[in-house]
C-alpha cells in the first residue's frame, strides 16, 4: 500500500495518515461515514423517484411499459427505477399491475 500512495503522488498523505492514527482507523471512519451518507442519499433519491413516477403514472391503470417511458422521453426515470430496486419493486410500491412481457396479459404486482 505504501508503494501505491507513492506511485500516485500521495506519499506525504500516507505519512500524515499513519501519524494521525493508522490506515485502518481512517479507512473504518470513512467507511462508516460513507454508509450513513449513502443511506440518507438513497432515501432522498427514493422519495424523489416515487414523486416523479407518481406524476408520470397518474391516470394510468397499469404500470407504464418501457415503450411508454421511451415515448414520453422518460428513459432516464426508467433507468433510475432499475438502479433503485427494479421496475417490479416500483410497480408494487405504486400498487399498479404490470403487463407481462411479450404476452400483453396483466400481472398483478406483489
Amino acid at each position: 500500500m505504501r508503494g501505491e500512495f507513492g506511485t500516485d503522488g500521495f506519499g506525504q498523505l500516507r505519512e500524515a495518515i499513519v501519524h494521525a492514527g493508522s490506515i485502518e482507523r481512517w479507512a473504518d471512519e470513512f467507511a462508516s461515514r460513507s454508509r450513513g451518507i449513502c443511506a440518507a442519499a438513497s432515501a432522498r433519491t427514493d422519495a424523489r423517484l416515487e414523486s416523479e413516477l407518481r406524476r408520470f403514472a397518474a391516470g394510468r391503470e397499469l404500470f407504464p411499459t418501457c415503450t411508454e417511458f421511451g415515448d414520453a422521453s422518460q428513459v432516464g426515470l426508467l433507468g433510475a427505477l432499475r438502479r433503485h430496486g427494479g421496475v417490479e419493486l416500483w410497480a408494487a410500491r405504486l400498487e399498479m399491475p404490470r403487463r407481462q412481457r411479450y404476452s400483453g396479459r396483466v400481472a398483478v404486482a406483489k
